[in-house]
């Protein structure tokens, strides 16, 4: 254990800046705010706090973002703490721009006290600020956040970095703050419990935990033992990012903090608690919550399913028979994504499933974006499902054998498949086969004309679904939703797509707002196209929507890029059927080819009634999909 005294200048500001006070009002009710779908997207999450039976979490952003829920899955955003900045924000870092990182919240006698990071990137002229408030509910009379000032404060000449606050109320009433980032780590210091500001103008500054780097320190006390949880590795870096936790504990709140081989943490020690886990990747900023009987860890991850989103975690804890943090084996908890749509809205209660696996087209980051679209603003629960790497475990368009997740077909209201040439188990093709004789909608997108394939020595008891089966002509591809693979019509990557709406069939719903549409993939050969034929597609001359049309016989006649159709199985079974032969990622980013997919599922599950003249089909996140084309 490394011990200093911090130096009074670090609290010179203090006097001045408590005749400062902002006060923020309740100017937001609850009821105007926002709901989002669990998890929600944050980043540097507080501790969850709980008020009146509602779960509180804190975060980086603009004024300090907020969170909250009433059963810690479905998620609304609350008011931000600053709706105006305190002015000694920027007297004491001249190089801040508004956002404040990495607050804590802990409830200490009838007040909260916020802690939260006044800092520039990779620099350490910083301080940790606190606000006050009586009640977490904008919607008390009492509702107000107060600024405190400066809790702690360094300078380029100190060898410490005033940012990631996390505070402790121990048994005995002391309250405690760690904080720390890189440097020489992870510091404490004691806080006066009435005023959350330092026990004492010049208070024992505790060195608790050093490594290159580390930094998102947490407290907690178990059977006698202080436990430090903090993060090694780099954060904010997507699906590079390479933060995993580490924790160590002691007897003693200032240390020494040892990890389960003995070794100190101020000298590298740390045993590793969570790190990546497949598309689980970079958690950071541990908090513990005790809910009822059971007790989580809270943490933000990055989603390798939406391209490295930073999304709350909240995950089943437990302590060992050794008296070590422990986390159930089984995280993520599933391979599959869920997006839980809103209640009162058209697809509330219908559920669909997205079965995906392509190498080419880039089916993993599309359908998770229109599953998002579907459930934000429409209300529909999608679950994604991912080819995975059996011996991994984790997402690879590459791996051809393996979808988990099939069991919940069982379910779904709609499958939209979206393979390429998959080659899967028995037990999982067998999911698939009874969602079909089911009855039940299928929604096929691009390659899922040749979603699988078979060799010929197959002892596959659906080996028949294959693309080229002769028995079966075309397998599922031609039997159900209406083609097989046959060729590129359009040159591939030369040659893109206008599609022309029908005029014949102008008056169906899935046609409903729906204007002309552009992608940047090919036309697909169909022989023998169905009756129903929603839109064609034009090859272009080029790669720009603005290209004219190909002269020549490709365009006479226009091949079908979207059309329906009905498949009856041979109980007598009958299955609506759309297909599209648009929709690579890349082609996902056209408003009225998003409109024409979203109008098709209202339609497949008895909805077309309650088809908007125009669907909103906005993109909930970001979107910018990579370019179609193989990959290793």
């Amino acid at each position: 254990m490394r011990t200093c005294t911090l130096r009074s200048r670090f609290f010179s500001r203090l006097v001045v800046l408590s005749s400062l006070l902002w006060t923020a009002s309740a100017a937001t009710s609850l009821t105007a705010l926002p709901e989002l779908t669990a998890p929600p997207f944050l980043h540097d999450p507080s501790q969850i706090v709980q008020e009146a039976g509602r779960y509180w979490v804190f975060a980086t952003g603009n004024g300090v973002q907020t969170h909250f829920s009433d059963d810690l899955e479905t998620w609304s955003r609350g008011p931000q703490v600053f709706s105006t900045l305190p002015e000694w924000h920027k007297e004491v870092v001249p190089a801040h721009r508004g956002h404040l990182w990495a607050p804590d919240i802990i409830k200490v006698n009838d007040r909260y006290l916020l802690f939260y990071s006044v800092s520039s990137w990779g620099k350490n002229r910083s301080a940790i600020g606190l606000a006050t408030s009586p009640t977490l509910n904008p919607d008390q009379t009492d509702y107000a956040w107060t600024d405190r000032g400066v809790v702690v404060q360094s300078a380029p000449e100190d060898d410490f970095n005033a940012i990631d606050p996390a505070a402790f109320l121990d048994e005995d009433g002391r309250l405690w703050l760690t904080f720390g980032s890189f440097w020489s780590g992870i510091q404490l210091i004691e806080l006066n419990p009435e005023s959350g500001l330092p026990i004492a103008p010049d208070p024992p500054l505790h060195n608790l935990a050093d490594h290159e780097s580390i930094e998102a320190p947490f407290l907690a006390k178990h059977n006698g033992f202080y436990y430090l949880f903090v993060n090694w590795g780099a954060c904010c870096r997507g699906v590079d990012s390479t933060y995993e936790i580490r924790v160590g504990r002691s007897s003693n709140i200032t240390g020494p903090y040892l990890d389960q081989d003995g070794k100190d943490m101020l000298t590298g020690g740390g045993t590793l608690l969570l790190g990546r886990q497949g598309d689980f990747i970079g958690p950071g900023h541990a908090a513990l919550l005790q809910a009822a009987d059971d007790t989580f860890l809270s943490c933000h991850f990055y989603d390798g399913a939406r391209r490295g989103r930073a999304t709350l975690a909240i995950r089943s804890f437990h302590w060992s028979a050794e008296g070590w943090p422990s986390l159930d084996p089984d995280l993520p908890p599933q391979p599959w994504s869920t997006y839980q749509g809103p209640s009162g809205r058209p697809g509330s209660g219908k559920t669909i499933v997205f079965v995906t696996g392509d190498e080419e087209y880039r089916s993993e980051e599309a359908m998770p974006a229109l599953a998002q679209i579907l459930a934000e603003h429409h209300g529909f629960t999608c679950h994604v499902l991912f080819s995975v790497n059996p011996d991994t475990g984790m997402r690879d368009p590459n791996a051809q054998t393996n979808i988990p997740g099939l069991h919940l077909l069982e379910s779904a209201d709609l499958m939209v498949l979206f393979t390429r040439f998959r080659q899967l188990p028995d037990d999982q093709m067998a999911r698939i086969d009874q969602y079909l004789q089911s009855g039940k909608p299928i929604f096929g997108i691009r390659t899922a004309t040749h979603a699988f394939a078979f060799p010929a020595d197959s002892t596959s008891r659906f080996k028949h679904y294959s693309w080229n089966h002769q028995s079966w002509p075309g397998g599922f591809g031609r039997q159900v939703l209406g083609e097989t693979w046959v060729d590129h019509h359009g040159a591939h990557g030369k040659e893109s797509t206008r599609g022309i709406p029908n005029a014949a069939m102008a008056d169906h719903p899935i046609l409903r707002g729906v204007g002309p549409i552009w992608c940047p993939t090919d036309v697909y050969a169909v022989r023998d196209p169905s009756p129903d034929v929603l839109v064609f597609g034009q090859v272009l001359s080029g790669m720009q929507p603005s290209d004219p049309p190909l002269a020549g016989s490709k365009n006479e006649p226009m091949m079908p890029v979207a059309w329906i159709r009905q498949y009856q199985a041979p109980s007598g079974t009958k299955t609506q059927v759309f297909c599209s032969t648009m929709g690579a990622a890349v082609d996902l980013k056209d408003e009225n080819l998003r409109r024409l997919m979203v109008n098709a599922v209202y339609w497949l599950t008895d909805l077309s009634d309650a088809i908007p003249d125009k669907s909103n089909v906005d993109f909930v996140e970001p979107y910018n999909p990579s370019w179609f084309g193989f990959r290793e």
